[in-house]
C-alpha cells in the first residue's frame, strides 16, 4: 500500500503564516484575588500576563485565538464577572497582535444538563459576555483560510440563539464551500470516542451528530477544542483534532490518566506546572504544524518590567527533523484509554474514558520520528488507525518480533505494510540459516525492510560474582565482525540491529556499528540502553542519562545515518532495569527531554554540518570536538560538579563565539561556570 502521508515539511508547501491558540486563562477579579477554593487559582492573572509577554516576543505570530473561559467568575455573579473582564482586557491590551475571543462555560454558562451545580447558558449571560467582548460566535478569513469560532455552550440549549448560530454556521460553510476551514470550539465535541456517552466535557446528542456532519461535509481540516485543560490529539474525518492545555490550571480529575501520584505541591494535579501552556500553529499551503509551548506555570506580576528577549533554539516538529535519526522504544502503552473515576466534581454518575497523549506530545516536542513498537500496536484495529494518523506527523514505525511472523500476523503485516518503515526480526544465532531462508518471501510479500537481530545467550552473562541474572539481551556487537558479515550476506536483509549496553560508550559504538554496516551495504539500527547492566540497580542520575542521549543525538546525525533507538521514552521506576527516560511517570520532561529537543533543533536549523570528530576524556567529563571547514565546536558532557572551564579547550578553535545550553536552549556569549547539562561551545 502506498503511503499518502507527508514525509517531511517540504510536502506541506510554502509556510503561509503562524498564529497562537490559547485557552482557559480563568482571569480573576483581582491580581491575587479569587473566588475559588483552590490556592493555585490566585496565580491565573500573572500566568496570563506571562503568556501575553511571551507571545509579544514571537514576531511570527500574526494573531491569537482565545478559546474561552477568559475569566473565572461566572456572569451569575455580576460584580465579580465585570471586574474579571476588566482585568482580562487590561492584561490583553499589552498584546501587540490582534486577539479573537470566544466564550467558554465560565463566560456564558455551562451546557444545558440536569446535574451540574454550575449555572447553565442563558440569554442574560450571553448578553453580559457580548457587552464585554462583542459577538459570542464569528468567523474571519486570513490569507485564504477561514477561522470559525463557535459558541458550543449554545448547542442543545433550546435558546433562540442556538437556532440563529446553527443557521449562521450552515450558511457560512455553504457560502465558502471548497475552501479551507479551521474550527475552534470551547467544548470538545468528544474526548476520544465518537460514540462516548454524555458527560461534563463533551457535546451531547443530537447536537454532536449535527456538528460532526457539518465538519465532515465541508472537510474541515483542523479542529481545536478546550475546556478540559488537558492535551489530546485524534482525527475525525481527515481533520486533525487538538484539545488545548490551559495557561492557568490543570483539570485534576484527568490526572487519573497518569500512572503515579501527583507531587504534594500539585494540589491533586491542578498545579501540574509542566502541563501549562498554549499552542503555536504554523499554517502551510497543504497542511499545518502544531507546537506545544510550555509555560511551566510562570507568573509575571504587573509591576515587573518586560523581560529582554533571549535567543533560543527553536524546537522542530518530527516533520521538520530530517537530520537526526534518534527514536524511542515505546515499551509502555502509549495508546490506552483510561477510565476516569467520578470523584465528586463535575461528573459523579459515571466514568469517562480518556487517553494519555502526553507521551505523544513529548515526541512531537523533541522532534522524534522513529518509534519501535511491539506487535500488539498493529494487531488491534484502533491502534492501527492511530498509527496511520501519526504518519501525517512524520513518524516512522519499526515493529519488532521474535522470529518471523505466523501466517495470521503475516496477513496483518501485508494489509498494513504502509504503516511500517521496518520489521525487526530477532532470532537465535543457531537459527540464523533457517530464519534467513524465510525472510525473502516475507519481505517480498510485505515490501517492508527487514532488520535482523540476534538473541544473546546466557554464556555472555557475567557470573563471576556467583549471582544469577534472569534477563534477555539481543543485538549484534560492533566487535563481532564475522557474525555481522555473515548476517549481512543475506540479500534480503536490509539492516542489522546492534545492542549498546548501559556500560558501553555511546559515540564510539554507534559510529563503529554504522561504519561496519555502511561498508556492508546495509542499514544500521542501534538499541541504546539507558539503564545499568544490573537489572536490580536503579541509576537515578539525570545528568548521566542526558549526557548519554546527547551523544546519541550527535551520533545519529553523522553521514552514515545510523538509526538509534533509545530505551526508553518514559521512566521505568518498577520492574527490571529501572531507569530514567525522557519524561517521568507524570509524563513531565526530564533533563534528557530538553537535551534532545534543543539538540535536534540546533542540528536541523542552525548547527553546521561537521565531518571530523574527536573524543577527549578527563575527570571532569567527556568532550566531542566537531570540525568541518573552518568551523570548530565542542559537545561538552560534564560529570556531576564539573566546572565548564575544565572542559573547554579552545586549542586551534580560537575564541569562544557562543554557547548553547542544551537544558534551556539559550544561546549566549557567556558560558555557565557550573554546567547542569550538556552544552555546545562554538569557536
Amino acid at each position: 500500500m502506498k503511503r499518502n502521508a507527508p514525509a517531511n515539511v517540504k510536502d506541506l508547501g510554502k509556510k503561509l503564516f503562524s498564529y497562537a491558540a490559547i485557552s482557559d486563562t480563568h482571569v480573576n477579579h483581582g491580581e491575587r484575588e479569587t473566588n475559588s477554593v483552590y490556592p493555585v487559582n490566585a496565580l491565573h492573572n500573572g500566568r496570563f500576563r506571562h503568556v501575553v509577554r511571551e507571545l509579544n516576543q514571537n514576531a511570527d505570530i500574526e494573531f491569537v485565538i482565545h478559546m474561552g473561559d477568559l475569566v473565572h467568575p461566572v456572569p451569575a455573579i455580576p460584580d465579580l464577572f465585570k471586574a474579571a473582564c476588566e482585568c482580562f482586557k487590561d492584561i490583553a491590551s499589552e498584546l501587540k497582535c490582534p486577539m479573537h475571543v470566544m466564550p467558554g462555560n465560565h463566560d456564558v454558562g455551562d451546557k444545558l444538563n440536569n446535574w451540574t451545580p454550575a449555572i447553565c447558558v442563558a440569554d442574560e449571560y450571553l448578553q453580559a459576555f457580548c457587552e464585554q467582548f462583542g459577538e459570542d460566535y464569528h468567523a474571519f478569513e486570513h490569507k485564504g483560510v477561514h477561522f470559525i469560532l463557535l459558541n458550543t455552550q449554545l448547542i442543545n440549549s433550546g435558546l433562540d440563539a442556538e437556532a440563529e448560530q446553527s443557521s449562521w454556521l450552515e450558511g457560512y460553510f455553504e457560502q465558502h464551500k471548497g475552501q479551507r476551514f479551521v474550527f475552534h470550539s470551547h467544548y470538545p465535541v468528544y474526548l476520544g470516542l465518537r460514540d462516548e456517552g454524555s458527560h461534563y466535557d463533551n457535546v451531547d446528542e443530537p447536537g454532536r451528530t449535527w456538528l460532526l456532519n457539518l465538519l465532515e461535509k465541508y472537510q474541515v481540516e483542523l479542529l481545536f477544542t478546550a475546556h478540559a485543560h488537558t492535551f489530546w490529539y485524534h482525527r475525525f474525518a481527515g481533520a486533525d483534532v487538538y484539545a488545548m492545555p490551559s495557561t492557568a490550571c490543570i483539570r485534576q480529575d484527568y490526572s487519573e490518566i497518569l500512572r503515579t501520584p501527583p507531587d504534594p505541591d500539585m494540589e491533586g494535579g491542578r498545579n501540574d506546572q509542566p502541563k501549562h501552556g498554549y499552542l503555536l500553529v504554523d499554517i502551510y499551503e497543504r497542511g499545518h504544524l502544531c507546537h506545544m509551548i510550555r509555560t511551566y506555570g510562570a507568573v509575571v506580576d504587573p509591576d515587573v518590567p518586560h523581560a529582554k528577549a533571549v535567543e533560543r533554539v527553536r524546537q522542530v516538529h518530527p516533520l521538520e527533523n530530517q537530520r537526526v535519526r534518534l527514536g524511542f522504544d515505546m515499551r509502555q502503552d502509549w495508546m490506552e484509554f483510561v477510565q476516569i473515576p467520578p470523584s465528586g466534581g463535575p461528573d459523579e454518575f459515571n466514568r469517562k474514558a480518556a487517553r494519555n497523549d502526553y507521551p505523544l506530545l513529548s515526541l512531537w516536542e523533541m522532534g522524534a520520528r522513529r518509534l519501535r513498537i511491539p506487535r500488539i500496536d498493529l494487531t488491534e484495529p484502533a491502534r492501527r488507525e492511530r498509527l496511520r494518523a501519526l504518519l501525517g506527523h512524520g513518524h516512522e514505525f519499526v515493529l519488532y518480533t521474535f522470529e518471523l511472523p505466523d501466517p495470521a500476523f503475516l496477513e496483518i503485516l501485508t494489509e498494513n505494510a504502509d504503516l511500517l518503515a521496518g520489521l525487526e526480526v530477532i532470532c537465535r544465532w543457531s537459527d540464523l540459516d533457517k530464519v534467513a531462508g524465510q525472510i525473502a518471501p516475507v519481505r517480498a510479500k510485505t515490501g517492508i525492510p527487514v532488520y535482523l537481530s540476534v538473541l544473546r545467550g546466557k554464556e555472555e552473562q557475567d557470573n563471576s560474582s556467583g549471582k544469577y541474572v534472569h534477563a534477555l539481551n539481543h543485538g549484534f556487537l560492533p566487535s563481532e565482525k564475522a557474525k555481522v558479515t555473515e548476517a549481512a550476506d543475506n540479500p534480503h536483509v536490509d539492516g542489522l540491529v546492534f545492542r549498546l549496553g548501559g556500560a558501553d560508550p555511546v559515540w564510539e559504538n554507534v559510529t563503529a556499528a554504522a561504519a561496519i554496516c555502511a561498508d556492508l551495504g546495509v542499514e544500521s539500527s542501534i538499541n541504546l540502553r539507558m539503564s545499568s547492566v544490573n537489572p536490580a540497580e536503579f541509576v537515578k542520575d539525570e545528568l548521566w542519562a542526558a549526557n548519554r542521549i546527547a551523544e546519541a543525538v550527535l551520533a545519529s546525525s553523522v553521514q552514515t545515518r545510523p538509526n538509534v533507538i533509545a530505551d526508553t521514552l518514559a521512566d521505568f521506576d518498577r520492574g527490571f532495569f529501572r531507569r530514567y527516560g525522557m519524561i517521568d511517570r507524570l509524563c513531565n520532561p526530564r533533563l534528557g527531554f530538553h537535551v534532545v529537543r534543543h539538540f535536534n533543533g540546533a542540528i536541523n536549523m542552525n548547527l553546521d554540518t561537521f565531518s571530523d570528530f574527536e573524543v577527549a576524556e578527563s575527570d571532569a567529563g567527556r568532550t566531542i570536538r566537531m570540525t568541518g571547514g573552518n568551523k570548530v565546536a565542542d559537545l561538552i558532557l560534564p560529570n556531576q560538579g564539573a566546572r565548564l572551564k575544565d572542559l573547554i579547550s579552545e586549542g586551534d578553535g580560537g575564541k569562544i563565539k557562543s554557547c548553547l545550553n542544551l537544558a534551556t536552549g539559550i544561546i549566549s556569549d557567556d558560558t555557565p561556570a557550573l554546567p547542569d547539562a550538556p552544552v555546545i561551545v562554538l569557536y
